[in-house]
């Protein structure tokens, strides 16, 4: 076989092998999953609204629809975590890095962003946790460095807010 033809079947397998893994990893970036109370999974696709519940390991519920209000995937980045926290009125998610904060109404079916953040890129690698039903994230890195502070979100003013500590926290957080 002449030299150019192997080439160009290597260059047309290389592009499959490309497009077929970043077709995967868009499809895959469309859904979170989480594990509930029961520890058991649940998952929810962002395009489409539907929302699966495990019954029983490995045994998964029909679908539901939930409504998705104010859901853009062009504000998550290209690779993210997102971290659910189970609240009162069903869970909320929040988006490390970014600021985005997400609620999952378990009674209206609505998965809805509750957040006005414009501003992001300082809490990557965050620790979040909910303490009262409010929302907090400890830590995290960006801007080229880390860092140890304490915020929460305010629902009132629906934006991330600083909590002064008397002691300043660690100097930092590693995941490892």
């Amino acid at each position: 076989m002449p030299k150019t033809h192997s080439k160009n079947i290597l260059a047309v397998v290389l592009t499959y092998l490309i497009f077929s893994f970043s077709v995967f990893g868009g499809t895959d970036h469309n859904v979170i999953r989480w594990t509930n109370t029961k520890h058991l999974h649940s998952q929810l696709n962002l395009l489409t609204g539907r929302f699966l519940e495990e019954i029983s390991p490995g045994q998964w519920s029909e679908g539901k629809q939930v409504e998705l209000i104010s859901v853009n995937l062009a504000d998550f980045p290209a690779e993210y975590n997102i971290h659910a926290h189970k609240v009162k009125s069903g869970y909320l998610f929040n988006v490390p890095g970014t600021g985005l904060v997400f609620s999952l109404d378990s009674n209206n079916k609505q998965f809805k962003r509750i957040d006005n953040t414009f501003f992001a890129g300082f809490n990557f690698h965050c620790f979040s946790y909910v303490k009262n039903d409010t929302l907090f994230a400890l830590s995290g890195e960006g801007f080229w460095s880390t860092n140890s502070t304490l915020i929460y979100f305010d629902k009132n003013h629906r934006e991330w807010e600083k909590v002064y500590t008397t002691n300043k926290g660690p100097v930092s957080l590693e995941w490892n």
